[in-house]
């Protein structure tokens, strides 16, 4: 199996990982006068977004557009969990269109 087949495979399996932490999601109890906040499960969280930073890594200097929000530390609210969903399917729209090559490899 090639690389860029090895990685197309991983984000679809992050991208499944985030689906089910979107699930997860769980309010606190008590009075809040916006309404409660939206969190999602800390542990199915922390794993997703360790294995993003595994991503990125895997991807080095080609992984810059999303490093700010895969790479960084996040609470596990359900801001994050979408945040961190929508920059894999970015990720994964630009495998599928051939977008992530280096110079060196043209």
């Amino acid at each position: 199996m090639s690389a860029e087949n090895t990685v197309k495979e991983f984000v679809e399996r992050l991208i499944a990982e985030g689906d089910v932490v979107i699930a997860s999601q769980w309010h606190p109890r008590g009075n809040y006068l916006l309404g409660p906040p939206t969190y999602v499960d800390l542990e199915l969280f922390q794993q997703s977004r360790s294995r993003c930073r595994l991503l990125m890594s895997m991807l080095g200097t080609l992984a810059d557009p999303w490093k700010p929000i895969l790479a960084s530390e996040a609470a596990n609210k359900i801001e994050s969990a979408k945040s961190t969903q929508g920059a894999l399917k970015g990720v994964r729209q630009s495998l599928e269109e051939g977008l992530l090559i280096r110079f060196e490899d043209l």
